[in-house]
């Protein structure tokens, strides 16, 4: 009998999205990363990997998962987390945590911090702001300031958004929250200076010697 490839019926993307892949690095994944590779060339792909740090092998692990990714001409994205090996729940219980909670404020970035935030800035500040009727304005305002109220409760007793430190879902929401109070001009508008925690957040973001030359790029004069 003649082998038959398996059918794979992604699902429809509007234009420009980037489908996220948990790549362990294991079987399920692994198959179901090169499925997806070889499925649809237009569909964008981005293998995201957690890194614990429990086993020895750990960085190597992550090494030849970015190497496969590579080959599949898939990008490649590590996220670092902290994980109690003394937690109730066991190294795998507490590792499983930390990873669904890292992946769930990075993509709180890209569902919701990043769109809404372009959009008051958009109705605020660029063509939109010419508009007779506010209602876009007040709506995106309203829920950048409901967004900014969840940072800023995640960050109540926290320096970074993760436990284990800073990561990638601080430098993902970073830039978003500057350009919303600097470069969009919304920062009474939003009631930034009444939150609590976010700003410090902000500042020691910036202050780090990265971030410090991250805002020298592109060369400014």
């Amino acid at each position: 009998m003649a082998q038959q490839s398996l059918p794979i019926y992604p699902p429809a993307l509007p234009p420009g999205a980037i489908v996220h892949v948990a790549y362990s690095g294991g079987l399920d994944s692994t198959v179901l990363l090169h499925l997806l590779a070889h499925s649809d060339p237009r569909m964008r792909l981005r293998a995201v990997h957690i890194h614990h740090g429990l086993q020895p092998l750990a960085d190597e692990w992550a090494q030849r998962c970015e190497k496969f990714a590579g080959k599949l001409g898939v990008a490649f994205e590590l996220l670092r987390v902290q994980v109690d090996a003394l937690d109730p729940a066991g190294p795998e219980g507490a590792a499983r945590t930390a990873r669904y909670e890292a992946l769930q404020w990075l993509f709180f970035q890209m569902a919701s911090i990043g769109p809404m935030f372009g959009q008051l800035g958009y109705f605020h500040k660029f063509a939109g702001r010419e508009l007779e009727d506010k209602r876009p304005l007040q709506r995106y305002r309203a829920e950048s300031q409901r967004l900014l109220g969840v940072l800023d409760a995640r960050l109540d007793g926290r320096e970074w958004l993760l436990d284990g430190g800073y990561s990638i879902a601080d430098i993902a929401t970073l830039g978003w929250v500057r350009n919303l109070i600097g470069f969009y001009e919304a920062r009474e508008l939003v009631h930034y200076d009444e939150l609590r925690h976010v700003p410090g957040w902000l500042d020691r973001c910036l202050a780090r010697p990265a971030g410090q030359r991250g805002l020298a790029i592109p060369k400014r004069g």
